[in-house]
């Protein structure tokens, strides 16, 4: 079984949604093998191509790229951009206290190339991976409070792949403007229980009484 055909089982199993939007993806990124044996892709805009990774050696920047990332001890991350899973493989290498890890990806046609490439069983075993495909207005929004307590989005880290800074500068940033937006908002909540808590405890006992010799709506 080819890493796609496992790819494609895996997540026909755990994540349903995720399998049906790349069975109605007909779109795969241009994948192309490097000097050192790995892969990078190739993305036309406007007019021009660009490498995700280096065409020699992606490999080697994407070490670098994963030695210099302080988790201070954080253990929740948020990562802008996959590409082809190398930066995640190496991240979950470098940070294996990492508990739990949501990947916006942009481009559902690289995501759909990088099946071919990093087996996303063996990523799952290292951590909890949570894929979120696309940047629709409140797409991000609303899927991350589906995966993350408001504990989770307060101390969680982001993180990005920086090509994905200059190729989807758009979706970099709608993305990066709805996860901050998410982190606000989780804050506001805490905030509003601990302020709230007391008084939210002490209202029932104090309405006790009326509740109990005032007539019922009926």
């Amino acid at each position: 079984m080819t890493i796609y055909e496992k790819n494609i089982s895996f997540l026909k199993e755990a994540v349903p949604i995720l399998y049906e939007q790349i069975r109605n993806c007909e779109d795969v990124a241009e994948i192309e093998a490097t000097k050192d044996g790995h892969y990078t892709i190739k993305v036309h805009k406007n007019e021009k191509s660009i490498y995700l990774y280096s065409k020699y050696n992606p490999m080697r920047e994407v070490q670098k790229w994963a030695e210099q990332i302080e988790m201070q001890k954080r253990n929740i991350v948020m990562q802008i951009g996959y590409g082809l899973g190398y930066h995640t493989q190496l991240l979950l290498e470098h940070h294996p206290n990492i508990q739990k890890l949501i990947i916006f990806e942009p481009n559902i046609s690289i995501f759909h190339a990088a099946l071919h490439v990093i087996d996303l069983l063996a990523l799952s075993k290292k951590t909890e991976i949570n894929f979120i495909i696309g940047y629709e207005n409140q797409k991000i929004f609303r899927e991350l409070f589906e995966v993350l307590s408001y504990k989770d989005m307060r101390s969680a880290k982001i993180i990005e792949f920086e090509k994905y800074c200059e190729i989807y500068h758009e979706a970099y940033q709608s993305i990066l403007r709805q996860a901050k937006d998410v982190m606000h908002a989780s804050m506001v909540h805490i905030a509003t229980v601990v302020n709230f808590d007391k008084k939210w405890i002490y209202n029932p006992f104090k309405n006790t009484v009326s509740i109990l010799s005032d007539p019922g709506i009926n």
